[in-house]
């Protein structure tokens, strides 16, 4: 089972390169954490030779896209650093179906927002917004998803111009 080793190795090789404070709710927590690695695929070393429910639902957990994960996780963490690392990790990790971006006092209009949209998908930022908005638009394909780091800095506008691409 190489697998079960390559999922423990890849979370022993990232729990020191992450914040301190991360680290120390994650070692509190290390039986979850060793437990989270493997993500559904313990499910399927449930009675392995025949189907059931149990590995059925380790295998259609398996086939679904991150973005599943993370909208119904969403409904369980609304806030904490330990979801921020890993949504912002699986961003980088994925950047064909995942951009982030960060908000923050100079980027909080819509323009600028767009624009980190716009450099993420290689799109030109240099023309009006509704080129920029069209071209952004015919780049995303269903199920891309965009984290929005510190998405209380954005501007109403802003935050609807990211709703409706």
């Amino acid at each position: 089972m190489p697998s079960t080793y390559a999922h423990y190795r890849f979370g022993r090789d990232v729990l020191p390169k992450l914040p301190a404070h991360i680290r120390m709710i994650i070692l509190q927590e290390n039986d979850l954490f060793n437990i989270g690695l493997h993500g559904p695929d313990l499910l399927f070393y449930y009675h392995p030779l025949s189907s059931n429910p149990v590995n059925s639902k380790g295998y259609k957990i398996h086939a679904e896209p991150g973005i599943t994960l993370f909208r119904s996780a969403a409904k369980v963490v609304q806030h904490s650093s330990f979801s921020k690392a890993y949504l912002l990790k699986y961003a980088e990790d994925n950047p064909e179906s995942c951009i982030a971006v960060k908000a923050g006092a100079c980027t909080r209009g819509t323009r600028a927002v767009l624009k980190q949209v716009a450099l993420k998908l290689n799109v030109p930022v240099n023309q009006s917004i509704d080129d920029m908005y069209m071209s952004i638009e015919a780049k995303l394909h269903d199920g891309m998803l965009i984290i929005v780091d510190e998405a209380q800095n954005l501007s109403f506008n802003a935050i609807e111009a990211l709703r409706q691409v």
